[in-house]
């Protein structure tokens, strides 16, 4: 397992200071076994493609690995991502959505 930079850990740690239009939380868990997983809850809505953006300046060479999870969490629906760096799977990434309006609050519009 490469490590992450001392660079990474900061910009991880600055993520929603830095991105609070796209990111709403960002967190680093270390494993007994050395392996660090990243989870990132985003800002609700946000721009998938921008927060993208953020991550790959980042992670350099990341990929999106897997199918798109869905998650509903206090009501809250999110769209679970897994995002693999150097081999492994390091990011969690989970994209906060908007409910989609029920039939009776598209007719009152």
């Amino acid at each position: 397992m490469k490590q992450l930079t001392a660079g990474q850990l900061l910009d991880i740690q600055g993520l929603a200071k830095n991105h609070n239009h796209l990111v709403s939380q960002a967190s680093i868990d270390f494993h007994g076994n050395g392996l660090m997983r990243v989870t990132i809850i985003s800002t609700l809505d946000a721009d998938r493609e921008d927060l993208s953006g953020v991550l790959e300046d980042m992670f350099p060479g990341m990929e999106y690995r897997g199918n798109v999870g869905v998650e509903i969490d206090n009501d809250e629906l999110c769209e679970f991502n897994f995002i693999d760096y150097n081999g492994e799977t390091l990011i969690h990434l989970c994209m906060k959505k908007a409910p989609a309006p029920t039939e009776a609050e598209k007719e009152i519009s």
